[in-house]
């Protein structure tokens, strides 16, 4: 036995829906809600340095421990203590971040903010917060050379 409906349509309950919405052509602000937007792709970042493999000297050890020390020193100053007891330090700047200083620093990549960015990729917020602090820390052990002088008028 089936259901009883009669009519061709079928009963109120089995007939197809008749929907007021036809498509878009027909109602083009009905579907305004599925809209997907396209989002622009982000600018290239510029690579970051490929240093190579190298001994690590007493100088890049002393550099090491000095940004440790630095971190030690500066994450209370964003953080409270609670987060830094729990989380540690580097929740500022991460070990590997340190690493990669190091290893920038001892070839002189390391010489501004954007620089320290733009090799480390740390938050840019931070970096230009704490960086200049940071960039005295660096160049105490790896000082920025000196610009080079303009040739002498002094010879005709």
């Amino acid at each position: 036995m089936g259901y009883p409906c009669h009519a061709l349509e079928g009963c109120s309950r089995c007939k197809p829906k008749v929907h007021s919405i036809c498509c878009d052509l027909c109602n083009p602000t009905a579907f305004e809600k599925f809209e997907v937007l396209v989002c622009p792709k982000p600018a290239k970042q510029t690579a970051k340095s490929h240093i190579k493999a190298y001994t690590m000297t007493s100088t890049h050890h002393k550099l090491q421990d000095a940004l440790f020390d630095w971190r030690d020193l500066t994450a209370p100053m964003k953080f409270k203590p609670s987060i830094v007891e729990t989380f540690g330090p580097g929740i500022l700047i991460s070990d590997d971040i340190i690493a990669c200083i190091v290893d920038c620093a001892q070839v002189g990549k390391v010489h501004s903010v954007a620089q320290l960015i733009k090799e480390t990729s740390w938050q840019d917020d931070w970096a230009k917060e704490f960086g200049p602090s940071l960039l005295r820390v660096i160049h105490q052990f790896y000082p920025l050379a000196p610009p080079p002088q303009a040739a002498s008028s002094a010879d005709p």
